[in-house]
């Protein structure tokens, strides 16, 4: 049985399915199977709380934003991976121009020139538009299912 505090917690992560997640790739069992225990459930929560850390930008979702706050978690927290998840929810990509390619392009720069400068791991996680069945099966989708996706192609990220 679930102890009082585990379920407690259990509460505050309904809300992000990502945590909770996280907690079953830690621990190796899940919730509804394997039965993860409370012990167990608190060594994950504390190894998620001391290790990741989420940024919260709903009022300004922009590059740039996100890019100050990460600055500030690279010099306060020392982190060294940075995961922008999902990069298509940004509501602005890049800068002046009314080219796409060219915002994107603008981007890419930005989180490439970060990255060296703050010696971390950046990775981008962009999802694909919703794949239509080909003779009833889901066909695999490719980087061309991402809204300008070839500039990733055409950009040289190394």
């Amino acid at each position: 049985m679930v102890g009082r505090r585990l379920t407690g917690l259990l509460r505050i992560f309904l809300s992000s399915s990502m945590l909770l997640n996280l907690a079953e790739k830690l621990i190796g069992k899940g919730f509804d199977r394997d039965k993860m225990n409370e012990l167990e459930f608190q060594a994950a929560y504390d190894y998620i709380q001391d290790n990741f850390f989420f940024i919260n930008c709903e009022d300004n979702t922009t590059p740039d934003a996100i890019l100050a706050v990460a600055k500030q978690l690279v010099k306060r927290r020392g982190i060294k991976h940075l995961v922008i998840d999902p990069l298509n929810a940004m509501t602005s990509m890049g800068g002046e121009s009314d080219r796409e390619n060219e915002n994107i392009r603008e981007t890419l720069n930005k989180f490439v020139t970060f990255a060296r400068k703050n010696n971390i791991l950046l990775s981008l996680v962009a999802h694909p538009k919703k794949i239509p069945s080909e003779n009833g099966r889901m066909r695999v989708p490719t980087m061309y299912d991402i809204s300008g996706s070839h500039t990733f192609y055409d950009k040289d990220l190394s």
